[in-house]
């Protein structure tokens, strides 16, 4: 993991893994012509039609990483249940992400616990 990077996002398959440096992180695909070019960009990625411009965020507070559903067409899921838009869930280690249909693993450095 880079130095810098306090989280990932690992793809299901593999292939792509995201590294998470900022404090508040949007996840979605790429558009320069209306100025959207988010920090996790998964506009190369084979699903990538199933995910919005603007699709998800991720915020670290303090001991915790929470993740929201910015009104994406297709939807945020962690672990199979789907995002409220605008209502924040804490993600932890190996929980499984879906933007859409792309599938990822959240790796963070420090152990998180459920509660």
């Amino acid at each position: 993991m880079k130095a810098r990077a306090y989280a990932a996002l690992e793809g299901v398959s593999g292939e792509a893994v995201f590294y998470i440096d900022k404090d508040i992180v949007l996840v979605g695909r790429a558009s320069p012509a209306d100025g959207i070019v988010p920090e996790v960009d998964l506009g190369s990625l084979p699903l990538a039609g199933s995910i919005s411009r603007r699709h998800a965020r991720l915020v670290r507070g303090g001991e915790e990483v929470l993740l929201e559903d910015l009104g994406s067409a297709n939807g945020t899921f962690v672990n199979g249940e789907r995002l409220v838009q605008g209502v924040q869930k804490p993600v932890f280690e190996n929980d499984e992400i879906r933007f859409g249909a792309e599938r990822f693993l959240f790796h963070w450095r420090r152990r998180s616990t459920r509660t």
